[in-house]
C-alpha cells in the first residue's frame, strides 16, 4: 500500500464511524484476522485482546463521543489523534466508575497490509482522565517540605 491508499483506508474507517456512531464496528471491518494490538500498559495480543479492549472501552464509557484532532499518513503507518468525551459509567483498567464526564486525548498508529489493519498501536493519558483529583491543600496550613 502506498500513502494514499493508506490514507484512504483510514479516511474510510472514520467517515463510517462518523455516519454509523459505531467505532468498533468500523474498526473490525478493517482488521485482519492476525492483528497484533498494543496498548500504553505493555499489554500485546491479537483479536482476542482487542475485542476485550471494545468491551471494556463502550462498556465503562457507553456515551462515549469521538473527536478526530489529527491524521498523518506516510506509507502504510497512520498517526490518528482525537479527542474521547463522555461519562465514566463502569470500571476502566483499574479505575473505579466516578459517574463524571471526562476528556481523554487519545492516539493510534495504525499498519495496514492489502488495507487491512495488521498492528494498532492505543495510547492515551488514562491516568490524568480517570484518576481522582488530589485533595485541595486546606485553607490557614501551610506546607512543609
Amino acid at each position: 500500500m502506498d500513502t494514499d491508499a493508506t490514507r484512504a483506508a483510514v479516511e474510510a474507517i472514520l467517515a463510517e464511524a462518523a455516519q454509523t456512531s459505531d467505532l468498533a464496528s468500523a474498526l473490525r471491518a478493517r482488521l485482519d484476522p492476525a492483528v497484533r494490538f498494543h496498548l500504553p500498559n505493555g499489554d500485546q495480543g491479537g483479536l482476542a485482546l482487542f475485542e476485550a479492549f471494545l468491551r471494556e472501552t463502550f462498556g465503562s464509557f457507553p456515551d462515549v463521543a469521538v473527536t478526530l484532532d489529527a491524521l498523518a499518513v506516510e506509507g502504510v503507518r497512520a498517526f490518528v489523534q482525537f479527542t474521547l468525551e463522555g461519562s465514566h459509567t463502569g470500571e476502566f483498567r483499574g479505575f473505579t466508575a466516578t459517574g463524571g464526564r471526562f476528556t481523554l486525548p487519545t492516539a493510534w498508529v495504525l499498519s495496514f497490509e492489502r488495507g487491512r489493519i495488521v498492528e494498532m498501536w492505543y495510547y492515551a493519558s488514562i491516568y490524568e482522565a480517570l484518576a481522582p483529583a488530589p485533595p485541595a491543600p486546606q485553607a490557614g496550613r501551610e506546607a512543609r517540605g
